[in-house]
């Protein structure tokens, strides 16, 4: 092989496809490491991985190519990007199955051509532009794709993807016989092999799409109980307001009348009574956004419940450039660990600071803890770690012997 077909056939290929699998990842998934060393990690993982499959033969079948470098990449993914695991290895289908379906709308042409490597990189510069084009409209247009998606839906398209790709091997197979013993026929096969390869490509971009939909729709859910949550705080707030002005005059004329009999004690005791009554209607947290106090009012009396003191002091925009949702993953997810952890403490307690600083906004929560209490970790703050990676923010925590802080700053511009 001369160093000019060397060039064409497979270097130049593998630089603008990995360009282009790193471009699309760093926005969906998030890169660990710069973007050049990224991709030139994911250049030389491909060279590697084509050097060992020539060398000892791994894969020599389409099914065989399928398993061999989806493996190999997923296993370059689970290094070079952040996000689960299985968020991983659904891109890694996508893109591997992707690229070789829009490879085969004009792989019967190339077949056609009798294998020329110079038409071959002509068809090649095609497909990656193309892959190219749908890739940044879909990775601008669907947001969503940066969001943990749902591990249902992804078992589900992974499978289909999959089924879709076989699909389309087999007029290649088709096309192969015919052009072998019926040469007259080849022409109408290979039109056939574009049309399924068309239709393949749609159906795994689709399937992008597709996802993209589900995370909106459960987006959507997850909003629409905050909201609930929210108003049905403001509506029982409501409801022992009307409830306290209508009893008003009943309580009145029951203290004058024990002020004038006498019974002082027994009116200070009315009163005592009647001021809890109202401190208990009053709203325990209000830091000025009203998903987060509808969370935070919650866990507050959660907190109380299990005998946890718990201090809020926070002032948060109503609205800013953080979506509600992923607000409350995280405040959510960091008092469900707090409420745990000092619960197991004798002198429970948690403390809550927010605020907004030169458009950051920062939230540290401390709680008591066990001296000998292992570093809170789990799914939860898994999740944490995702929403912070996607606003470019930062995820602290400090232990010592009394207390665990846990402390996230993002960039927050109110809206």
């Amino acid at each position: 092989m001369s160093l000019g077909q060397l060039l064409l056939e497979y270097v130049v290929p593998c630089i603008i496809s990995t360009w282009i699998e790193c471009r699309f990842l760093t926005r969906v998934l998030g890169a660990k490491y710069s973007f050049p060393l990224t991709w030139g990690a994911m250049i030389a993982g491909d060279f590697l991985f084509s050097g060992l499959n020539m060398k000892f033969a791994l894969a020599g079948t389409i099914s065989g190519h399928f398993i061999y470098y989806c493996s190999m990449f997923f296993l370059l993914y689970a290094v070079l990007f952040q996000g689960p695991l299985l968020k991983k290895l659904f891109f890694d289908v996508i893109l591997w199955c992707s690229l070789r379906t829009a490879e085969m709308i004009f792989f019967p042409a190339w077949m056609m051509n009798k294998w020329d490597y110079r038409y071959s990189f002509v068809i090649d510069i095609i497909t990656l532009g193309l892959l190219s084009v749908l890739l940044e409209i879909f990775g601008r247009k669907f947001q969503n794709l940066c969001r943990d998606l749902p591990k249902d839906f992804i078992l589900y398209l992974l499978a289909l993807d999959s089924f879709v790709f076989a699909a389309a091997q087999i007029p290649l197979e088709i096309l192969s016989i015919f052009m072998a013993d019926y040469p007259k026929y080849a022409f109408k096969t290979m039109i056939l092999c574009t049309l399924f390869a068309i239709w393949g490509l749609f159906m795994i971009f689709f399937s992008i799409y597709f996802m993209d939909r589900q995370v909106t729709l459960r987006l959507a859910e997850q909003q629409y109980a905050l909201q609930a949550s929210h108003w049905k705080l403001r509506e029982e707030e409501q409801r022992k307001l009307r409830g306290m002005r209508h009893d008003i005059k009943n309580h009145l004329s029951c203290l004058e009348n024990l002020m004038r009999s006498g019974k002082t004690e027994q009116a200070f005791t009315y009163m005592g009574k009647l001021a809890g009554t109202i401190e208990d209607s009053e709203i325990l947290v209000n830091t000025g956004n009203d998903f987060a106090d509808a969370l935070l009012n919650d866990k507050y009396q959660e907190a109380l419940s299990k005998g946890i003191k718990m201090t809020v002091s926070a002032a948060l925009p109503p609205r800013s450039t953080i979506d509600p949702v992923d607000l409350c993953c995280i405040l959510g997810n960091a008092l469900d660990n707090a409420i745990e952890a000092a619960g197991k403490t004798e002198n429970p307690w948690i403390a809550l600071r927010g605020f907004v600083q030169q458009g950051q906004l920062v939230l540290e929560i401390k709680n008591s803890v066990l001296q000998k209490e292992p570093l809170q970790r789990g799914i939860g703050l898994e999740n944490v770690q995702t929403v912070v990676n996607r606003y470019g923010g930062i995820l602290d925590f400090i232990s010592s012997a009394e207390e665990f802080i846990f402390s996230v700053m993002l960039p927050a511009e109110q809206g």
